[in-house]
């Protein structure tokens, strides 16, 4: 009995990031990187040319800001599932990407088991965003170092 692989758009303006994600990613069975691109314009025309399950994407590309683009993604393609990999380890970036419609925020020096589980507790996923393990307790002692912090105008989740 054969699976259906999970279908992947990697977008990371840095080759060499591209293909090392690639290379871990293609030890497993049921993750296939089908398409990448180098910057936001190149993910747009790819996405008119193929299809994906999931669009892993970085912060920061060289055309547009990887918000921008999830953004972009989010309102042409609502079913995309969207991971944001980024080497910004703020809170502000996790919490935007999440209010912007991304599945999940992962640091780059996440695990490859980590961007893996991400990647399939995503594709299993309705609604469930996942954030790796750091950003969880960094991003609740951001939210309670405000005594007055309002959820509802700036970050909403669901767990």
């Amino acid at each position: 009995m054969t699976t259906k692989k999970i279908k992947v758009l990697l977008v990371d303006d840095h080759s060499i990031v591209r293909n090392g994600i690639r290379m871990m990613i293609d030890t497993v069975d049921d993750i296939d990187v089908t398409g990448e691109a180098a910057s936001a314009t190149e993910a747009l025309s790819i996405m008119q040319q193929k299809s994906f399950d999931i669009a892993l994407l970085d912060i920061e590309l060289p055309d547009s800001s990887g918000l921008d683009l999830l953004k972009i993604l989010r309102k042409k393609y609502p079913k995309l599932i969207i991971l944001m990999l980024s080497i910004y380890s703020e809170e502000i970036y996790a919490t935007r990407a999440l209010k912007y419609g991304a599945s999940g925020y992962m640091s780059k020096d996440c695990s490859i088991e980590t961007l893996v589980t991400a990647i399939r507790k995503a594709a299993g996923s309705i609604s469930k965003p996942y954030i790796g393990n750091f950003f969880i307790g960094r991003m609740a002692a951001f939210a309670s170092s405000y005594t007055a912090f309002n959820f509802s105008s700036e970050i909403q989740f669901q767990f």
